[in-house]
């Protein structure tokens, strides 16, 4: 098994702003403490020699001749740079990236300072915690990394969990937060986060949406602006699936688990085909979208686990990044790369959705049918169920 990378990301490049130029990017780690004192390679053909090279990328820009380059979405550049921090035995919180360019394009063959071109300023980064093991203590919290206590509490704000300014301090609220996530995790509340704290906070799969478990005043502002007025006759329509998936099983699945829900209180759920666009007529749009690397998820560099889709008003999202089947078998069941979209809890990213409470933000593989308390939820939110039973 490979462990998660530290990266540096340009983010969000956007190609056709460089003009008909295209550029090698070279990228050079340095201790913050002595980053001033950083050597700029003699040559451009000193780059790969020099101690801190760290890796480079290349772009295309070929400007309004490139027809992909003109069309192409903005996207992230990513560099693996773990293996520099371990040779420079530097930690990604002590470390400044410098960065070198070269215009291929140009037969000057020098170096360009990356101001001077449109690419975005990088970021280095990697998994929520660098450290996966190391215990994070209000007791210690004099002696730990504030820069690891700082990560645990966006996570914890990120899903409601904590209520305050992410200032590193492993204070009594932070101290609160984690008991709250230990006991919604159905983990012991000790306040101690510890390597099965941090498993849990990085690969346990989950839906986006703010949980309220916590003691404290957070409200899920998504969910709580969900609004359908007095209808309780909704239709929903589903986007393009993903490919590797029958097109006919995934409509029957969700028809089928969607059903669990109208079955169980007054409001009805019927599916409008619209599959090539997001039809006007339909009160809720289900789709897959890839938001791996978007700023809002915490959890972006942690690999498997994390947001599997969240659900608001008249919208929910299946993160498309994910490999996806219709029904586990012995051998997938074993396995935390695929999600089963036959699980209802695949589709309590549907609570928020048809305004119901938020109550389960785990994927549970082995549930396939909606609890009693799941049921009462519904009744309080829609009233009883209007078939004749």
């Amino acid at each position: 098994l490979q462990e998660a990378p530290q990266i540096v990301v340009f983010p969000q490049v956007e190609v056709d702003k460089f003009e008909s130029k295209c550029y090698q990017v070279h990228v050079f780690l340095v201790p913050k403490a002595t980053e001033n004192e950083f050597k700029t390679p003699s040559d451009t053909d000193d780059v790969f020699d020099h101690p801190n090279y760290a890796g480079s990328r290349s772009i295309f820009g070929r400007g309004a001749e490139c027809e992909n380059c003109r069309i192409r979405p903005p996207y992230d550049i990513v560099i693996d740079v773990t293996h520099k921090l371990r040779d420079l035995q530097l930690s990604r919180y002590d470390a400044a990236v410098k960065v070198l360019l070269v215009e291929t394009t140009s037969s000057d063959n020098a170096f360009v300072e990356s101001a001077q071109t449109p690419l975005p300023d990088p970021l280095l980064t990697g998994p929520l915690f660098e450290d996966s093991k190391g215990e994070l203590t209000q007791t210690n919290r004099e002696s730990q990394s504030s820069d690891e206590v700082a990560a645990l509490q966006r996570y914890l704000k990120r899903f409601g969990y904590y209520d305050d300014e992410v200032d590193g301090d492993f204070g009594p609220v932070t101290n609160q937060a984690v008991q709250d996530f230990q006991e919604a995790s159905g983990l012991k509340p000790t306040g101690v986060v510890d390597a099965a704290t941090k498993h849990a906070i990085t690969s346990m799969k989950r839906c986006s949406n703010v949980d309220p478990f916590a003691k404290n005043n957070i409200k899920d502002e998504k969910s709580a602006s969900v609004d359908y007025g007095d209808k309780y006759d909704l239709t929903y329509s589903v986007g393009e699936s993903p490919g590797y998936l029958d097109r006919s099983k995934v409509l029957d699945c969700i028809a089928n688990t969607v059903k669990q829900w109208s079955d169980a209180c007054a409001v009805t759920l019927t599916y409008v085909d619209g599959a090539d666009e997001k039809s006007n007529d339909s009160d809720i749009w289900i789709e897959w979208s890839d938001k791996t690397l978007h700023r809002e998820n915490v959890l972006r560099f942690d690999g498997a686990g994390g947001v599997l889709g969240e659900g608001g008003h008249g919208f929910v999202l299946l993160d498309s990044a994910e490999r996806w089947v219709i029904g586990i078998d012995e051998h997938l069941e074993k396995s935390k790369d695929v999600s089963d979209l036959n699980d209802p809890n695949t589709w309590y990213r549907g609570q928020p959705t048809i305004s119901l409470y938020h109550t389960a933000p785990y994927y549970a593989p082995h549930k396939t049918t909606l609890t009693e308390v799941d049921k009462r939820i519904a009744v309080d939110g829609w009233g009883e169920s209007r078939k004749k039973t």
